[in-house]
């Protein structure tokens, strides 16, 4: 029973910010004592199988899996690790001579938008993205030197950044 609440607590650690569901509960096939089915942890894209071998349904330790899927986390393709909030770092560098890269990460797999804008608040760009880490290149060259604004936008939220072009 330790091991299990040992396996479980890690699992609900990594899964503290993130919206895992449970889908399914595995027994085992024979329901025998002891068989201590189950016991580890598996994390494949969206989808997480936890063992708990200590879960006695069907006969003492028979043990059992629960199967979670992930409704919204994502996860940063180069670094490996979770994206817990929808957030924008910002531009860089910043001031800049014709080229930045603005930089953020999007949660949940809802459409987000960049959209860059000059101070009488035109729009000069906008772009859409999907779930995980993003670095849009944003190329001013044909742009005056001056203050401009960029907004990300994703189901609820939304942050407003000025970025400085100098040329």
């Amino acid at each position: 029973m330790k091991r299990l609440t040992l396996i479980l607590l890690l699992f609900i650690s990594f899964c503290l910010y993130a919206d895992w569901t449970e889908q399914q509960k595995i027994l085992a096939s024979d329901g025998t004592e002891d068989d201590y089915f189950g016991g580890t942890v598996s994390v494949f894209g969206d989808y997480a199988v936890i063992g708990a071998y200590g879960d006695d349904d069907n006969g003492e330790y028979s043990g059992s899996a629960y199967i979670f899927i992930n409704d919204g986390l994502a996860i940063d393709e180069i670094t490996g690790n979770a994206i817990i909030n929808t957030s924008m770092a910002g531009n860089f560098p910043n001031p800049f001579n014709a080229m930045t890269n603005i930089e953020f990460n999007i949660r949940k797999e809802t459409k987000a938008i960049l959209t860059i804008y000059n101070m009488k608040g035109q729009t000069l760009e906008r772009a859409v993205f999907g779930k995980g880490h993003h670095i849009y290149e944003w190329n001013a060259e044909n742009c005056c030197s001056g203050v401009y604004y960029y907004t990300l936008e994703s189901g609820n939220y939304s942050e407003t950044k000025k970025m400085i072009l100098l040329k």
